[in-house]
């Protein structure tokens, strides 16, 4: 019997045969086994059976990567910027080092630096330019990181579109469900909720849109004496850099599998969209107020350690209450008066 290419020695002992299979076993196969011990099929069982190797890929995470089968080749564009870096480095080797700590900015790539005066560094730098491009029309084979079934369920995976691999509500792990069914819940448990929801045609849309730029432009202009002119300039870059048929948000969703029966979580992700540069400076700076509020929820599990670290009176009880829908129903003429009445008459310690 062969497992994962290994052919036991009938003449030894199991323990010894498990020892040379896995000293035997590229380590990058070691490490990576699957964190999970199974993974969510939400796919109607009765039309659709997958494979067995699925539990073992999806086990992995959605966060792990497959090794290509080769590397890939470099292009002129990325060895031209590692000349740039290493001038740059070279040119202020002796500068005092500085903390750089903005987590906003505009990446500048035509910001460059001389060639080394030294003929020998010169020298060092075309050499190692040599060498790298003459790698990089020579792509090597790697060593995979998944086991040969597990390529075989990725295969399949590919090979079978009408499936979506999904997140859970609560990080429970991976999920595997029908399109056809994904839509379905999109429009079930979300869109069809004429109150919050509104369908737009291409047009309404691309006004909307454009308004949404306006609105943009016209905040940047409005608080330019206030503002950082970097963060200024972070967010116009990213909002006029945004890519044609990009500009709206998109929405996607998490199977919240500890509901009986089974309902989604919406998640719409700014990434990329018209709102992203926004978005993102607003984030940096409320979290920068998040640290002074009096008390702060960070997840459930400090929750948890700060309940049960106290000595609570005998005829204390503890509450809990959860929100449904809680973002769509909250009231915009009355959320955003009170928000802004917090920004500007607070005091923060």
């Amino acid at each position: 019997m062969t497992t994962y290419h290994y052919i036991p020695d009938l003449l030894i002992s199991p323990r010894r045969n498990a020892i040379c299979m896995i000293m035997e076993q590229p380590s990058a196969l070691y490490f990576q086994q699957a964190k999970q011990s199974s993974f969510h099929n939400l796919c109607n069982t009765t039309t659709i059976t997958l494979p067995t190797t699925i539990n073992s890929l999806l086990g992995l995470g959605l966060n792990f990567c497959p090794m290509p089968a080769t590397t890939t080749p470099l292009i002129s564009i990325e060895i031209d910027r590692f000349e740039k870096d290493y001038n740059r480095r070279l040119f202020f080797a002796n500068q005092p080092a500085r903390e750089f700590t903005r987590v906003l900015y505009v990446k500048n790539e035509l910001l460059s630096a001389p060639t080394p005066n030294d003929s020998n560094l010169h020298l060092q730098g075309n050499n190692f330019h040599s060498e790298i491009n003459n790698l990089s029309h020579r792509p090597t084979a790697t060593t995979p990181n998944l086991l040969p079934s597990q390529q075989q369920a990725l295969k399949w995976l590919l090979d079978h579109p009408e499936l979506v691999v999904m997140s859970t509500d609560k990080n429970l792990g991976p999920a595997i469900i029908e399109r056809e069914r994904y839509v379905f819940y999109a429009y079930r448990d979300h869109l069809s909720d004429t109150s919050t929801y509104k369908q737009l045609t291409e047009r309404e849309a691309k006004s909307h849109l454009s308004y949404v730029m306006s609105e943009i432009e016209a905040f940047t202009i409005k608080f330019q004496p206030s503002l950082d002119p970097e963060d200024l300039k972070y967010i116009s870059h990213k909002t006029n850099s945004t890519q044609l048929q990009n500009e709206a948000s998109f929405m996607y969703l998490l199977a919240k599998i500890h509901k009986q029966p089974m309902k989604t979580r919406a998640i719409i992700s700014y990434a990329g969209s018209l709102c992203h540069g926004l978005s993102k400076w607003l984030d940096v700076y409320l979290k920068r107020i998040v640290k002074h509020m009096p008390y702060i929820a960070t997840s459930s599990a400090s929750v948890v350690k700060e309940i049960t670290s106290k000595n609570w009176p005998p005829n204390c009880k503890i509450f809990t209450c959860d929100a449904v829908s809680m973002y769509t129903h909250i009231h915009l003429k009355h959320a955003l008066p009170v928000i802004k009445d917090f920004l500007t008459n607070t005091e923060l310690g």
